[in-house]
């Protein structure tokens, strides 16, 4: 499988524990039964985003230093983070 089939696949399965969860909640009176359908895809959503935020940061601070015209070179000893960035003036150490 690919990286993205995994995604795809933990997100399913994220959704199926966030529905189980807002049912379960919803078994015990501490939410309507409407509320589970606008909730399990919003939480869904915000847990998303911030796992897509955390996993890109590094990507993106390199990306801000590299876009400052006083930068010359940015040098880094991790080669993963290198790797993902893709960055002209971004070398290793």
């Amino acid at each position: 499988m690919t990286q993205d089939q995994w995604q795809g696949a933990g997100d399913r399965a994220l959704l199926v524990l966030v529905t189980w969860f807002l049912t379960f909640a919803t078994s015990k009176g501490w939410l309507t039964t409407s509320d589970v359908a606008q909730l399990a895809p919003a939480v869904v959503t915000i847990i998303g985003f911030a796992w897509g935020y955390w996993v890109n940061r590094p990507k993106a601070i390199l990306q801000s230093a590299q876009a400052l015209p006083e930068v010359k070179k940015i040098v880094s000893t991790d080669a993963a983070q290198i790797a993902d960035a893709d960055l002209p003036k971004v070398t290793a150490s």
